[in-house]
């Protein structure tokens, strides 16, 4: 339990996301609760070792300097064991595993339009513009400039329409577009 309450400090506040927090009953409860309810079970089995430590159970009777002893090095050695996992998990997340993406913590919202349909994707960006894809319309695309204040809409004609495509996309990098499937090859 102090294993996990230290994993929650971190994830909290040092970790670059936050994870989603699933895990049965309890998975209604954010982040913050959890590290609520973890201190209060935690807090309650110290007083339940103290407690039973000064009953007698058996022959032999606990000493309070032993117990506290005890409490103090498993909970050091648990946080110690977590705070080690998460900066070697750091470490692999940020040099080594190129794979991830993760978005930057500075990020921030420029602006916002209503594009009227949910069919758009986003099918690349350059030259002071975006460009925006449709799956209703495969080979229309609409730009923007960055502002998002110009609105245009152009029609892409293929110099081939022979292909068996059954889901076609559109990337562009300008000055160039690509239609994709992913499972019909074309090449030139």
């Amino acid at each position: 339990m102090i294993m996990f309450t230290t994993y929650i400090v971190v994830i909290l506040n040092f970790s670059s996301f936050v994870p989603c927090s699933c895990g049965g009953i309890l998975e209604k409860m954010g982040w913050s609760t959890h590290l609520i309810f973890n201190v209060f079970f935690v807090a309650l089995s110290v007083v339940g070792i103290c407690i039973l430590s000064k009953k007698k159970i058996s022959q032999f009777s606990a000493k309070p300097y032993a117990i506290f002893l005890s409490l103090i090095s498993t909970a050091v050695l648990s946080t110690g064991i977590v705070v080690l996992f998460f900066i070697v998990s750091e470490d692999i997340m940020h040099h080594r595993n190129n794979f991830v993406r993760r978005f930057p913590d500075d990020a921030t919202k420029v602006g916002e339009i209503d594009l009227d349909f949910n069919s758009y994707y986003f099918a690349g960006a350059g030259e002071g513009k975006i460009y925006l894809g449709n799956y209703t319309a495969p080979l229309l695309v609409t730009t923007m400039d960055k502002s998002l204040l110009k609105k245009n809409e152009f029609k892409i004609h293929p110099n081939r329409t022979d292909f068996k495509f059954q889901s076609v996309q559109v990337r562009i990098l300008p000055p160039n577009f690509y239609l994709i499937d992913g499972t019909v090859p074309v090449g030139k």
